[in-house]
């Protein structure tokens, strides 16, 4: 009898359709698992790749603030040296002044006594060789034009030669540090050729 009831079953087209079923069921069970785990797997590396770009930003920021800072602070130490600089040079100019006025009201008389001007003259030019290298320049040259920034006119004058609003006469050297200008020069300034001296070289 049993026999007969597993050759019925057998027989029977709906029982395999049933295991078909349940086997397709369980196939599409396990598909939409899979992509979930897929899914989880992609979010993961999107995370990764976000914090590594994160990472990376602030790398490259953080880099860029410490070069700022560097250049920052390289400029801030030139621009303490120079200060410091600047101090001292202004302290030996006043050196270098008093012995421009020697030398120039100095009128030796005998030939031991030019030696010795002509010594203090190397010592003179030894000492603004070593200010120039410094940074330390003269300011104001005969001719050149008349810039109130570098220069400050004491007084005007007729000049044969040079033209108007020109340096005709410096009356004390300026100096300047770099850019900065510790003392303008003194100057006189050029009017031109007056009338009596057109005459003049007319008639000559």
């Amino acid at each position: 009898m049993e026999k007969e009831d597993l050759k019925d079953r057998l027989s029977d087209e709906s029982f395999f359709s049933d295991k078909k079923n349940e086997k397709n069921s369980s196939e599409e069970l396990k598909i939409p698992q899979k992509l979930e785990e897929k899914s989880t797997v992609d979010e993961t590396k999107s995370d990764e790749s976000a914090a590594e770009k994160k990472y990376l930003a602030a790398y490259v920021q953080l880099q860029a603030d410490f070069e700022n800072f560097k250049k920052r602070s390289a400029k801030e130490r030139e621009e303490w040296t120079k200060m410091a600089t600047r101090h001292l040079i202004e302290e030996l100019l006043t050196v270098v002044d008093h012995l421009d006025l020697a030398m120039q009201s100095a009128h030796p008389d005998d030939e031991k006594s030019r030696q010795i001007v002509q010594g203090f003259a190397m010592i003179v030019e030894q000492l603004k060789k070593l200010l120039s290298q410094h940074g330390l320049s003269e300011v104001g040259q005969l001719g050149e034009l008349f810039n109130p920034q570098l220069h400050e006119a004491v007084a005007q004058a007729a000049h044969a030669t040079i033209p108007p609003d020109h340096i005709c006469q410096i009356v004390r050297v300026g100096y300047q540090l770099h850019d900065l200008v510790l003392r303008p020069a003194s100057v006189m300034v050029s009017t031109g050729p007056d009338a009596k001296m057109e005459a003049k070289e007319r008639s000559l």
